[in-house]
C-alpha cells in the first residue's frame, strides 16, 4: 500500500495494538496464580493484566501495598512466559503492512511497552517485524521504566532530533494515551485491543480507530 504519512514519528504499544497476546499472558498468569494457590479470576480481571506493568496488577488484586509479594508473583508469571507465553501471540490483520508502508514512505518505527525490553524483542523478531523498527523501548525486568512518559522520553534522550518533530503514540490502554498526553504529542487509541472505549475516551486521543482501516486513514495523508 502507498501512503503519505502523517507523523515524522510512530511510537507503537505492543500488547493489544501490534500483536493480540492475550492467549501467552493468559496462560502465565494462570501458571503464577497456581503455584501460589491462588483461584482462577474473573475474565475482567484477566483482561486487565494486558497494559499495566505486571507488579502493579498482582498488588492490585491479590497484594495491595505488598510490593516483595507481588515482585515474586512476577517471578512465577515469567518462568511459563519465557518458556512459551512470549510465543503465544499473532500480528493483528493489516498492521504488519501498516507499519511497513509508513517506513517505506519515510517515518520512523518505534516499539514503546511496558513489556519488558527483552521479550518486546522477542515478539516482534518472531513476528518478522524487527526490519520495520527503529529500536524497542521497554521495561527493565524489575519493572522500571515500564511508563508510558518514561518510554516516550527515552527515545527522546536517544533520538534528541525526534523531541521536535510530529509525532504520536498508539495504544490500546489509557496508559499510552497518558503518556502521549503528558509530551503533548498526538495519540491514538484502538479498539481492537484490551481496553474500553470510555477508558479511552476519557483520555481525549486525537482519534479513536474501530480496526486496522480507520487506523489506516488516521496516521495517514
Amino acid at each position: 500500500m502507498n501512503l503519505t504519512p502523517k507523523y515524522d514519528n510512530y511510537f507503537w504499544d505492543l500488547d493489544g495494538t501490534i500483536s493480540n497476546s492475550q492467549e501467552g499472558i493468559y496462560n502465565s498468569i494462570l501458571y503464577s496464580l497456581d503455584k501460589l494457590s491462588i483461584e482462577t479470576p474473573s475474565e475482567e480481571i484477566l483482561r486487565s493484566f494486558i497494559g499495566p506493568p505486571l507488579y502493579v496488577s498482582y498488588m492490585k488484586y491479590w497484594y495491595p501495598g505488598n510490593e516483595e509479594k507481588a515482585q515474586h508473583a512476577v517471578s512465577f508469571y515469567r518462568e511459563y512466559y519465557q518458556e512459551k507465553g512470549v510465543y503465544e501471540n499473532v500480528v493483528y490483520p493489516g498492521i504488519k503492512d501498516l507499519i511497513s508502508s509508513l517506513k517505506d514512505a519515510g517515518s520512523r518505527m518505534f516499539v514503546t511497552t511496558a513489556k519488558p525490553t527483552r521479550y518486546a524483542k522477542i515478539v516482534i523478531e518472531h513476528s518478522g517485524m524487527s526490519d520495520l523498527f527503529e529500536a524497542v523501548y521497554g521495561s527493565e525486568m524489575d519493572g522500571n521504566r515500564s511508563d508510558k512518559t518514561e518510554l516516550i522520553q527515552a527515545v527522546y534522550d536517544d533520538y534528541p532530533e525526534t523531541k521536535n518533530q510530529k509525532n504520536i503514540i498508539i495504544g490500546d490502554r489509557y496508559y499510552d494515551l497518558q503518556g502521549g498526553n503528558n509530551h503533548g504529542i498526538d495519540t491514538a487509541a484502538v479498539l481492537f485491543g484490551y481496553g474500553s472505549k470510555e477508558e479511552l475516551q476519557n483520555e481525549n486521543p486525537s482519534y479513536i480507530c474501530e480496526n486496522t482501516e480507520e487506523l489506516k486513514s488516521n496516521l495517514s495523508q
